[in-house]
């Protein structure tokens, strides 16, 4: 198994680069609080409606720092510097073009 420095620096910005990934898409499934769709509880206090917020405020916070992290900044400017030597013109619209259905012309012309 190759353990070249190089090698290992990539791991581990790939693997920083995925942390991020994950806590990015966790914070997003964070779920929806309204409090006038529920059933008014009986003895409802601020705190028990403050809770959830409170873990949702932290949750950001921690993936803030997270993003701001060394490690997290060295993994972000290392793809976008490998993205911009990169010339192979990458694009975000592949699956549009998967999704494309494609008209093939038929080989008998009438």
């Amino acid at each position: 198994m190759d353990t070249s420095p190089a090698l290992v620096a990539l791991e581990e910005k790939l693997q920083s680069l995925k942390d991020l990934h994950n806590r990015l898409q966790a914070i997003r499934v964070v779920p929806t609080f309204n409090p006038f769709l529920r059933a008014p509880a009986i003895g409802l206090h601020l705190s028990s409606i403050t809770e959830p917020l409170e873990g949702t405020v932290g949750g950001l916070k921690e993936v803030g720092e997270f993003l701001k992290s060394e490690k997290v900044q060295d993994a972000l400017k290392a793809a976008s510097e490998s993205e911009k030597a990169d010339k192979s013109d990458l694009t975000m619209s592949w699956r549009r073009e998967n999704r494309k259905r494609r008209y093939v012309r038929s080989p008998f012309v009438l």
